[in-house]
């Protein structure tokens, strides 16, 4: 050999690499793929060209020896690695020039291949992880997600079935999404949740928390269900990876495998990243979807709100209960998805019932019962409550607890869904608020029936407030018959009394005038100081006779109307230290009848009175105008007034001036401060 550095080359090679003798005789090589040319023997190897036949080790050197030095030879052969198995080497020989030296070198064909094939499986691997990664970053749709997800997964590995499992409510593993080659029946999901939640694979795969490749040593540990599953799928072994987000397992990916053979490290570790990528992107398009649930559940509940403050306003607004609840219906409707709402209540022994539909024309709605009375009606759906604030029923086909006459009834009326509450008025049950479907099916969320039963509620309370609010009225009317009864009895008495004043001591205390006035012609009498004291009392006593007659009934009054009347009350009721004044502004003579005017003349003269006894007034007016619409009667002075509402007053005066206004049909304010006087003002309509 040459003093060449053989060694120095041969070691740096990156292919096996020897030199040998004109004979096959290895003279020197590198340790390349295990030594080949120092373990395998240069003079066994046959080259195999391409047309299959052999020629020795000895052909292919003489051969290169014939060629021009330095030129090389290619020729290729095999090598036994036990096992049946073989390998296959390119190889070039070429002789060294001026020598008998040949070198030899060969390059493994087989572990390029394999190179290759890992190369093309880690490209696919990493294509499917792209594309996983591209699916998670653009969708939030769960479904989407999961379903790619194990399709790619399995497509790519060459995993005949796999599954995705996350935890439910009850932290039980559900299959959300699978891919098989072989068909899956019916109802063997269920079949395979229960195998695996109550199997050992999984809880291996939790206890340790990675992934779990269970091959052919761990399959005879595992349950008799579980290797079920492998002969239903026809796999030999299952690889279980956790999805691990933020040191939590928050589900499995489970595949099915063809074969046994443990899968290399490379492989779990995409396998693992894999799993941790969807478990992200899992848990991100679940945070997403509690968010859109929650803004939905937020919108709702705006809905909601903004509903409830329409009916209140609506209901604040308007007295008329009907009048109110045909105007939001087609709100309730559009916001809750019924088609149809009913309100039946009993009030005494009467039936008062609201229909309102968003489409349907029909006259019955709710009731449509056949041979049910409204108030049998009323009792069924009682009895079908039970005690219970409300129900709600999706369908009234399978509807449970529901009496059967009161289901043929609703199935006549053609109602799918119904939202049923019982109205109770003072604690009793006295009716029911229902909303229902026709021909279709509601299925609400919390939130929906949060709305439901808010406005029922805000319904049921307006309600009582209606019937609490007739029966003021009602009460109201009849203290107000009432009260123009006694205002009419009164006035009729005092004429009474009026008249016996006048005729029997307006009588008496003439004749008794007149009898002294006879007296007084005898010159003993009319010294005597007592018949001068006698006189004077009769003459203040038929004074006092005719203005209690004139106030009980001044003839003024029905003789020449009210403005005479009230001028009169102005000159009798003048007082020492209080001016009284009357103005007026009037385009036309009062025609009002003569029992209004009466009362308008008892308003001021009870004001006058109380000015007179309590006001400590200087001044005082009364101001009758008009305008087109109403009559005015205006009682002022500068007195000391008083504290507070008047209205909160509970002075008998005040209280008989305002029901004698409200006996005609009046309004009668009063406005007062303390030191700054006080104003009365009766208006009534013309």
């Amino acid at each position: 050999m040459s003093d060449f550095d053989y060694k120095s080359l041969f070691d740096n090679a990156g292919v096996a690499i020897c030199l040998t003798d004109n004979r096959g005789n290895v003279l020197l090589a590198n340790h390349t793929f295990d030594g080949l040319f120092t373990q395998y023997n240069v003079k066994n190897i046959i080259d195999i060209p391409e047309e299959g036949y052999k020629i020795p080790i000895m052909k292919v050197l003489e051969t290169a020896s014939e060629g021009h030095a330095g030129v090389p030879y290619p020729f290729s052969f095999w090598t036994e690695i036990g096992g049946g198995s073989r390998r296959k080497y390119e190889a070039y020989v070429s002789r060294q020039p001026g020598t008998d030296y040949f070198i030899i070198t060969a390059s493994d064909v087989t572990r390029r291949a394999e190179a290759y094939d890992e190369l093309n499986r880690r490209n696919r691997e990493l294509t499917c992880l792209i594309k996983i990664h591209q699916l998670t970053s653009s969708s939030i749709n769960l479904d989407d997600i999961t379903r790619t997800t194990i399709v790619e997964s399995c497509k790519i590995f060459d995993f005949p079935v796999g599954f995705i499992l996350m935890p439910d409510s009850t932290k039980l593993l559900r299959v959300v999404s699978y891919y098989s080659v072989k068909a899956i029946e019916e109802g063997t999901i269920c079949h395979i949740e229960e195998i695996l939640n109550t199997g050992r694979i999984l809880q291996w795969a939790r206890d340790k928390f990675k992934t779990i490749d269970v091959g052919e040593r761990a399959i005879q540990e595992i349950t008799e269900g579980e290797r079920e599953l492998l002969n239903l799928f026809e796999v030999s072994s299952v690889v279980a990876v956790p999805m691990v987000v933020k040191k939590e397992i928050n589900g499995f990916i489970i595949f099915g495998r063809k074969d046994a053979v443990p899968l290399v490290f490379d492989q779990l570790s995409v396998l693992e990243t894999l799993a941790h990528q969807i478990g992200i992107s899992i848990n991100n398009a679940m945070l997403f979807t509690a968010s859109e649930q929650i803004k939905r559940r937020i919108v709702r509940q705006n809905e909601g709100l903004s509903l409830l403050h329409k009916i209140g306003l609506l209901f604040l607004q308007q007295t008329e209960f009907s009048d109110v609840l045909k105007e939001i219906s087609k709100d309730i409707f559009r916001t809750t998805g019924f088609d149809g709402l009913t309100i039946i209540f009993r009030q005494g022994e009467t039936i008062n019932k609201h229909h309102f539909f968003d489409s349907r024309d029909t006259k019955d709605g709710f009731d449509c019962h056949g041979n049910i009375t409204p108030s049998q009606f009323i009792e069924v759906i009682q009895e079908t409550l039970s005690g219970k604030q409300m129900m709600f029923f999706e369908d009234i086909n399978n509807a449970k607890g529901l009496n059967q006459q009161l289901m043929d009834s609703l199935k006549k009326c053609s109602i799918h869904s119904l939202f049923i509450a019982p109205i109770r008025l003072e604690g009793a049950f006295n009716g029911l608020f229902s909303l229902y479907t026709f021909d279709k099916k509601v299925s609400p969320s919390e939130e929906d029936i949060s709305i439901f039963t808010s406005i029922y509620v805000l319904i049921e309370s307006v309600l009582g407030n209606y019937e609490y609010k007739k029966m003021l009225e009602l009460r109201k009317e009849e203290l107000s018959r009432l009260s123009k009864k006694l205002i009419s009895a009164q006035e009729e008495e005092k004429k009474r009394i009026s008249k016996d004043v006048h005729d029997s001591l307006g009588q008496l205390a003439y004749s008794l005038n007149l009898s002294l006035s006879t007296l007084s012609k005898n010159p003993e009498l009319q010294s005597s100081p007592i018949f001068k004291k006698a006189q004077e009392i009769i003459q203040q006593m038929q004074e006092d006779i005719r203005k209690i007659s004139y106030d009980l009934r001044p003839p003024t009054l029905e003789e020449m109307g009210l403005v005479s009347a009230l001028r009169w009350l102005v000159e009798h009721s003048q007082k020492e230290g209080t001016k009284i004044g009357l103005g007026v502004r009037l385009s036309s003579r009062i025609d009002f009848p003569y029992s209004v005017q009466v009362q308008i003349f008892r308003i001021a003269q009870e004001a006058i009175k109380n000015i007179l006894k309590h006001s400590q007034a200087t001044e005082a007016n009364i101001f009758l105008y008009e305008n087109s619409d109403s009559f005015y009667m205006e009682i002022s002075d500068n007195g000391r007034g008083f504290l507070g509402d008047s209205s909160q007053s509970d002075g008998i005066g005040l209280i008989s001036m305002k029901e004698r206004a409200e006996s005609i049909g009046g309004n009668l304010k009063i406005v007062s401060a303390q030191n700054e006087g006080t104003t009365i003002l009766l208006e009534i309509k013309k």
